[in-house]
């Protein structure tokens, strides 16, 4: 169950006070390699470590060949440093493998399902990466659900609270309408991080307090 309602509110008020994002349409290696630079840390610690990446390698072919522990140092700023190291080395192994360059360009060409299918086999890569670059580096209509929209959905009552955020995102993803998924899914995390916090949430400034089965402590629907 989804309560397509809720939805439809959050978008129009984000549409009416909140921030309009468009697809920043990055380049497809690019915004994996972000994506994966931003789990488990926030977006300073990300953009430095990517940062720090860029100025010591000239481009991907000279990362491709660097020493593991290397780029580990490199990315020790981010924090997981060893598992995100692992990870992108996979992410350049797989693209070379598969198209001949440090590149996942050719992938602007899949359809979705199969984009979720294959990139989701490279070690470390899991559905919300995948979906982050649907997103926003190829326009497509999906829904990145992260810990953030997660929490907050399921608080609203959007959805139950038992679900995890890869099953959030397949049971919304369909409900969200064409073009908001950007305008959604960036405003949900500004409303978690801020306001719906994972520990003392400020519910009494949050302006969907009226809709919140967590506040209003509703049901088990949301959670408790």
């Amino acid at each position: 169950m989804v309560r397509q309602d809720k939805i439809t509110y959050l978008i129009t008020a984000f549409k009416i006070e909140g921030t309009e994002y468009g697809h920043l349409k990055e380049a497809p290696l690019d915004c994996l390699i972000r994506t994966v630079l931003s789990q488990a840390t926030n977006d300073d610690n990300r953009d430095r470590s990517y940062a720090a990446m860029k100025a010591r390698y000239a481009d991907w072919d000279e990362l491709g060949k660097a020493p593991l522990p290397e780029l580990e140092e490199t990315l020790r700023s981010g924090g997981l440093a060893r598992r995100k190291a692992r990870t992108i080395r996979a992410v350049l192994q797989w693209a070379h493998a598969n198209f001949g360059s440090y590149t996942l360009d050719p992938v602007a060409n899949w359809e979705t399902p199969k984009l979720f299918a294959e990139l989701t086999k490279i070690p470390g890569v899991g559905v919300k990466t995948v979906a982050i670059l649907a997103c926003f580096s190829l326009g497509r209509a999906v829904f990145p659900v992260d810990v953030h929209v997660h929490r907050v959905l399921s608080r609203l009552g959007v959805t139950s609270r038992k679900l995890s955020p890869e099953q959030t995102f397949m049971t919304v993803d369909p409900f969200i309408p064409l073009n908001r998924d950007a305008l959604l899914h960036l405003n949900l995390i500004e409303l978690g991080r801020h306001f719906c916090k994972a520990r003392q949430p400020l519910c009494e400034a949050c302006r969907f307090r009226d809709i919140c089965d967590y506040y209003l402590q509703k049901n088990d629907w949301a959670v408790k």
